[in-house]
């Protein structure tokens, strides 16, 4: 079976790839390339935050409580998404250079490992869940009216962690390939989906069970689980320069433990701002509960103004770590400039 090459952009069976899977990131124009992949990166973390921010309008006409209470469980979440981010960030700089260096298995068996450590992240993640999500919103010193709220929505959330790792892993696999816009493609299926899924839980329409808060959750979890399907698709298919095959899969001890050194250090580096936040709502809450509603819907306006660094970050990451990868340490610096 033909390898498909930027010059025979052709996956298994003959399938075609498209532009973003067979540019050639490590030479070019550097701002060219910089604004090739930036701009999905950017509509991703748009959508995102705008994800969170629709969840609280439809939470808002449950009154201020009920706002609070998801506020508080989001950032408890997001705590614990900022801590698998190490693992997003270790695999994107190893699958990069492994591309830079033309080895497309090794990329694929990267991927492969970074999955491993999700399943082990995520029944984590899910034991916090079932066992302690009272006790952390206690914590901050929540009414129990707001902990009413709050609970049973952290809950789920954090039950649903996986397929929100799942999906995050795989498609910044596929970024750190090169291949941002298959991100974007998965991103705006699952948000829009969630739109959608959350006010039918949430108001119980169309037939659907009325859950109110907890139905975002809800929601939440089937929009990951469609975009984590197409990613598969896309990755098992054949059509990027990732080929997983489970076939082929062995547990790499010795890699996996590179991958938690790096990306420990970076993912301790994001907890410490959503431990921040949490501080700042623990000094919020005395103040009641519409202040502490107030406090939750600036924070989700606030990080619309962090878009367009992170969005051209990622992309200078992308390109550095490929450019390290070809052996072309000075085209690195030249994209850090």
């Amino acid at each position: 079976m033909a390898e498909a090459t930027p010059q025979n952009p052709s996956g298994r069976g003959g399938r075609r790839w498209s532009a973003y899977a067979t540019r050639d990131l490590t030479n070019g124009s550097i701002p060219r390339n910089l604004a090739f992949i930036a701009w999905p990166q950017f509509i991703e973390g748009f959508l995102r935050i705008l994800d969170q921010v629709a969840d609280l309008v439809w939470v808002g006409f449950l009154g201020t409580r009920a706002i609070a209470g998801m506020g508080i469980a989001q950032q408890y979440t997001q705590l614990g998404f900022t801590g698998r981010q190490g693992i997003d960030i270790s695999q994107r700089a190893m699958i990069s250079r492994a591309i830079g260096l033309g080895d497309q298995a090794l990329a694929s068996h990267i991927l492969m490992q970074a999955w491993t450590l999700t399943i082990f992240y995520s029944a984590v993640m899910v034991g916090i869940g079932v066992f302690f999500t009272e006790p952390l919103l206690r914590l901050l010193g929540l009414s129990e009216d707001v902990i009413a709220e709050a609970a049973p929505y952290m809950r789920l959330q954090f039950v649903g962690q996986m397929t929100m790792a799942f999906q995050q892993v795989s498609g910044h696999a596929l970024a750190a390939a090169g291949d941002t816009l298959t991100l974007i493609k998965s991103t705006t299926v699952a948000r829009v989906t969630h739109l959608v899924l959350s006010s039918l839980f949430v108001f119980g329409l169309l037939g659907f069970p009325e859950m109110g808060v907890t139905g975002a959750a809800m929601g939440n979890i089937f929009a990951h689980l469609i975009s984590v399907s197409l990613l598969f698709w896309v990755l098992f298919r054949g059509t990027s320069r990732l080929h997983p095959s489970l076939r082929n899969y062995r547990f790499d001890g010795p890699l996996l433990w590179r991958m938690i050194k790096l990306g420990v250090p970076a993912a301790l580096n994001g907890m410490e701002r959503t431990v921040s936040q949490m501080v700042m709502i623990f000094l919020v809450v005395p103040f009641g509960e519409v202040t502490l509603a107030a406090f939750t819907v600036t924070r989700r306006v606030e990080m619309f103004a962090n878009l367009g660094s992170q969005g051209m970050g990622l992309a200078s990451q992308v390109i550095v770590w490929q450019s390290l990868g070809d052996g072309k340490p000075e085209r690195a610096k030249k994209t850090m400039y």
